[in-house]
């Protein structure tokens, strides 16, 4: 076994079969109020390991933002302009006055000053992307022509949850908001738990797979 597969393949399938079994275990044996050793011992182990989780992980979104902006310095740099050269100098400057204000601004990023300015800037600008769902009857159209009654339900359903979020059609038919909040909590909420017990059996058979060595993955198809 090359050294290569040792560290990219078996030493992480090691460790996250250890933590996965730790917190499985500390799930199903020990109460809320650990009082013995044991117990004690393993919500200790567990507590610790979430700790450690939360440092790789600030470490490895740290990494992931420093990647992001060296790439869009990098574009900026290219002696070719193009569309794309623009918007990441916009990202670049709208990172570097973000960061300004929050240093600037009284109570830093958790004050109030800042926290406005963001709110009514950056939230406002998201909320206002959202007019892009004028496309979405086009595309529905487009893709799905209305072929079949998969589709038309999906259009039909989506239509009702548009207008709960339209008040004029709200104040002038108010069952309207019930309809659509009944469509969003009742079936789109069982079609989302249907999808996640799928993906959870799905995420525990390639684990099992992957622990006896029947499934390669992408590490394998890489060596």
């Amino acid at each position: 076994m090359s050294t290569r597969r040792i560290y990219q393949r078996q030493i992480p399938i090691i460790l996250v079969s250890a933590i996965a079994t730790l917190i499985i275990i500390e799930y199903f044996t020990v109460p809320p109020k650990a009082v013995t050793p044991y117990e004690v011992t393993v919500r200790a182990a567990k507590d610790e390991l979430g700790l450690w989780s939360s440092i790789v992980y600030n470490f490895v979104l740290a990494f992931g933002y420093l990647t992001l902006v060296v790439n869009h310095g990098r574009r900026v740099m290219e002696a070719k302009r193009s569309r794309r050269t623009y918007l990441s100098a916009l990202l670049l400057g709208a990172v570097v006055a973000f960061l300004i204000l929050g240093f600037a601004s009284p109570g830093g990023f958790t004050g109030a000053q800042y926290t406005d300015l963001y709110k009514y800037l950056v939230i406002y600008a998201g909320a206002g992307m959202y007019s892009a769902w004028v496309h979405h009857p086009y595309n529905c159209y487009r893709y799905f022509r209305f072929t079949s009654t998969y589709s038309t339900l999906f259009f039909i359903t989506w239509l009702f949850v548009v207008f709960r979020e339209l008040p004029v059609i709200v104040t002038i038919y108010p069952p309207l908001y019930d309809v659509g909040t009944w469509i969003e909590t009742v079936v789109n909420a069982s079609a989302q738990r249907a999808a996640l017990a799928a993906a959870g059996v799905g995420t525990i058979i390639l684990g099992v797979r992957g622990l006896v060595g029947k499934e390669p993955g992408l590490i394998e198809m890489e060596l």
